[in-house]
Formats: C-alpha cells, structure tokens, sequence
C-alpha cells in the first residue's frame, strides 16, 4: 500500500506515542520515565506491506520543537560516557548520580528511513551540560540498536591531555545491545582512546586511558546490577 506525504504538527507526546513509533526514530525515548513536549513529524512517502513488515519502507523528518525526557536506558549510558569527559577534564563527574531531565535540542531536524526492517536515524542532539550528543544509527523493529554517539566539548576535551586529539572531530562512542538494555562498546572506545595515548607517546596519557576505562566499566557494572 502507498500512501502519500503526511504531517503532524505540534504533536503532544505521549507515553504510548513514543512506546510504538517514536524510540525508533529518536531511541533515547525508549522507556524513558517521564517524557513531555511536542513534536512535529512527516512522512515523505511510505510502501507499507502489514503482513511482512520487513519489506515496509518510509522516509521522512522528526522535529524536535521542545522535549523533555526522564533517564531512559540509552540516556543512562550517554550521561556515563559524557561524564567521563568532565572527570577526563578534571571536573567533577555529576551528570549521571543528578540525573533528572534531559533536553533534546530544540529545533532540530532528525532525518529517518524505514528499510529492510531498520529504523535508521541520524542528527538527534542532546546537551548534557556543556558535552553535546549527537546519534546516528538503526533501530531493528526487533528492538536491536547499532548506533554511534558522537560527544563533542572543545573546551573541556582541550584540558584533558587524552581526549584533546579529539577536540575538532569529536569522540565517536558505539552503542550496540537492544533499546532496553544497550551496551557502550568498551573494546572499540578504549582502541580510540589508546590511539591518542600513542600519539602523546606519554604514560601518563596512558594511565589516564586507563584509570577512564575502569571507571567506565564500574558505573556501567552498577547500572546492569538489579536494584
């Protein structure tokens, strides 16, 4: 079945709004505990095929107009990384122990295309303080993610002696597992993070790569642990 271009506009979201449709396209709302805001969201075209989603194809932009949001599983994992940044940056790490809300930024466009049984999405930009996240990637409509998260802080990434070979381009974090539990990719981060140890050609840089990696392997232990 085709159907033509659509819009919403100035949606209010809901709970069950982004439990269906909506953490496919920005998975960060995915069982997040309180989400309000409105959106604005457009289909470009659609081949919908109700007896074999797999085949089903869409297009079109999310716009984010002004959203709030309770931690979620991948905030959590986001708001472990972006405090690494602080306390690589000899900050005190506060983001995930105080984390309450979380804004998506407001005004922005988020492209996304349903094909071949993934959601893939790109420009989703959260602000954590003075660390911006950006996402990209896929959601299965089996609730698989393959995303990258990219984190950006010039000026705090410059005082840290391990993350300032990433000041301009940004550290690129991968986020693999499902949208209820999503795992950072400790393997692929610690092989960026020793590339700019290399480039120092310092021990200490390496031992500050080190001390981040355990860090980073504690918090994300404590957030699987049941509660």
């Amino acid at each position: 079945t085709l159907f033509p271009q659509t819009e919403l506009r100035q949606v209010e979201l809901t709970a069950p709004m982004c439990r269906r449709v909506l953490k496919y396209i920005a998975p960060v709302l995915a069982q997040a505990t309180q989400v309000q805001g409105r959106i604005s969201l457009q289909v470009s075209g659609a081949r919908i095929y109700p007896w074999q989603p797999g085949l089903t194809e869409m297009a079109g932009r999310m716009t984010v107009h002004q959203v709030e949001l309770g931690p979620s599983p991948l905030v959590r994992q986001l708001a472990l990384v972006a405090d690494l940044v602080y306390q690589a940056a000899g900050q005190q790490p506060r983001i995930s122990s105080h984390l309450r809300r979380v804004r998506l930024r407001k005004e922005s466009v988020v492209p996304y295309r349903l094909v071949g049984g993934k959601v893939y999405h790109r420009d989703l930009v959260l602000d954590f303080g003075s660390v911006v996240v950006s996402t990209y990637g896929s959601v299965g409509l089996d609730g698989s993610v393959a995303i990258l998260a990219q984190f950006r802080a010039p000026e705090l990434f410059a005082r840290s002696p391990v993350l300032r070979p990433w000041s301009h381009q940004g550290l690129q974090v991968p986020i693999s597992g499902t949208l209820q539990q999503p795992r950072v990719d400790r393997k692929q981060l610690e092989k960026q993070l020793r590339r700019s140890a290399q480039g120092a050609l310092s021990q200490a840089v390496d031992a500050g790569v080190r001390s981040l990696l355990d860090q980073l392997g504690r918090r994300l232990e404590q957030l699987v642990q049941p509660r």
